[in-house]
């Protein structure tokens, strides 16, 4: 059952949902509405590894590599981008974890987010994150050692995000 699902992306046939309060990013396949556990193991936390063995807390924006099907989570109560490889395993690329009190700009986990809820890809890597307590939008250089850059200031608490495929328009 699902538990206050707040993200959706839509990769191929299969349905990929994140469901906030169980820990937990499940995939439905569209065409016969089963549904399967992606990652998380439904225990709160930051815990990296095997996808039903990982710790997934409050994941709440999607989004996905159309050709290498990796899929991408912001958990915005640990202050954290993930992603989930396609067998399943799940990694954190970027931001230092909970309650961390400034963002920075930095390399992977070194950089620091706050709030980190809607996210979008767009075809060259760049990963662009709305983060809720921070003024800005960040972008997430997947393809260059996820280096994390501030893109834009001056915005209060964006929500969402979009992106054009290549990368021509984003959309707060």
């Amino acid at each position: 059952r699902f538990t206050h699902p707040i993200g959706l992306h839509l990769l191929g046939t299969d349905l990929y949902v994140a469901d906030f309060l169980n820990h937990r990013v499940r995939k439905v396949a569209t065409g016969t509405r089963l549904t399967s556990l992606v990652a998380g193991n439904g225990v709160e936390g930051n815990m990296d590894g095997p996808g039903q063995l990982a710790h997934v807390s409050h994941p709440s924006g999607l989004t996905a590599h159309v050709g290498t099907g990796v899929v991408y989570v912001s958990c915005v109560v640990i202050d954290a981008v993930r992603k989930i490889l396609p067998d399943n395993s799940i990694v954190t690329i970027a931001g230092v974890g909970r309650n961390t009190p400034a963002f920075a700009d930095g390399v992977g986990v070194l950089a620091a987010l706050i709030g980190p809820l809607g996210i979008s890809l767009d075809s060259n890597g760049l990963l662009y994150v709305a983060c809720y307590h921070e003024p800005g939008l960040r972008v997430i250089d997947t393809a260059n050692s996820n280096l994390v850059t501030t893109f834009a200031t001056a915005l209060v608490a964006p929500y969402g995000v979009y992106v054009s495929p290549d990368g021509s328009a984003v959309y707060v």
